[in-house]
């Protein structure tokens, strides 16, 4: 194998391939949640070992699996401030199977249910959650740049959701919502909300079935996606950093999920051009998805 990213420690990498493989005899069950941070691990170290591609997405598909019974009790344990490890993973991690049901039963227990505060419907536990977002809740106002971080991250995560499960009306509503707040920014929000910005957009693309300008933000957000695996890809002695969740990136192979799962065909070739290793894991993705139509 050749590593997909140079200076790896590819020696360190095999033997946290060897350690997972075995810790996972532990639970025999692959979907038993105990397995769930082992395949992400193991994931992510045969994604820079450069392992086929097919067993890093293979991992990633039981990572998520780990998930599909665990909503309540995830949603109660992890605060909700941690919303990507919390709702948008389980999200990004069902898009990587070609299985319309399961991605639509994940849909409904892990999106953001944010149309119902906008409404006013909210239980106490949702108003709660989402007022830890941004301050933009409270006030309805976006005062400083940084507190549309929060706010496009609640947003992608609940028009995610909302396409997941087929509901294309709420989708465009909590999207719209966004544009409008976004347009009253005098300063450019920091990276990680340019970041969100360009999934919301994705998303807008992908609603509007503008699969050319789908392409270019998925592009767009390579760069995003690199800087995460070169922070978890470190090496300290034995141990990769990150814990299987900071590379490969997941938000771009779900989208080109979610873009088969809607049936829109999006042109790799922009992505392929600026991150080729991202590139085959979306391939692998859209192959999975062809094989049910």
């Amino acid at each position: 194998m050749t590593p997909r990213f140079p200076d790896v420690n590819e020696e360190a990498l095999g033997r946290t391939v060897a350690a997972t493989s075995e810790s996972l005899k532990q639970f025999p069950d692959v979907d038993d949640p105990r397995n769930y941070q082992t395949f992400r691990l193991r994931a992510q170290a045969r994604y820079a070992v450069g392992a086929p591609v097919r067993e890093v997405v293979d991992d990633l598909r039981l990572a998520g699996l780990c998930l599909r019974r665990e909503a309540r009790v995830r949603l109660f344990k992890m605060e909700p401030h941690l919303l990507k490890s919390r709702r948008l993973d389980p999200l990004h991690l069902a898009l990587l199977h070609a299985e319309p049901e399961y991605v639509e039963k994940m849909g409904l227990e892990y999106g953001l249910p944010l149309m119902q505060y906008y409404a006013g419907t909210a239980d106490r536990h949702l108003e709660a959650e989402v007022q830890t977002m941004s301050p933009f809740f409270r006030t309805r106002a976006l005062n400083h740049p940084k507190h549309v971080v929060g706010l496009a991250a609640a947003t992608y995560c609940a028009a995610l959701g909302a396409l997941v499960r087929g509901d294309e009306k709420e989708a465009a509503a909590v999207l719209n919502m966004l544009n409008r707040a976004a347009d009253t920014l005098a300063q450019a929000p920091p990276p990680s909300g340019k970041r969100y910005l360009l999934q919301c957009a994705a998303l807008a693309d992908l609603l509007s079935r503008r699969s050319d300008d789908v392409a270019q933000h998925v592009a767009a957000l390579a760069p995003y996606a690199d800087s995460d695996r070169e922070k978890a890809l470190s090496m300290d002695g034995d141990a990769v950093r990150g814990e299987g969740l900071g590379a490969p990136d997941l938000a771009i192979p779900a989208l080109f999920g979610l873009a088969a799962l809607m049936n829109i065909e999006v042109d790799i070739a922009p992505l392929r051009a600026v991150s080729p290793h991202l590139a085959d894991l979306c391939a692998e993705i859209e192959r999975a998805w062809l094989l049910i139509e």
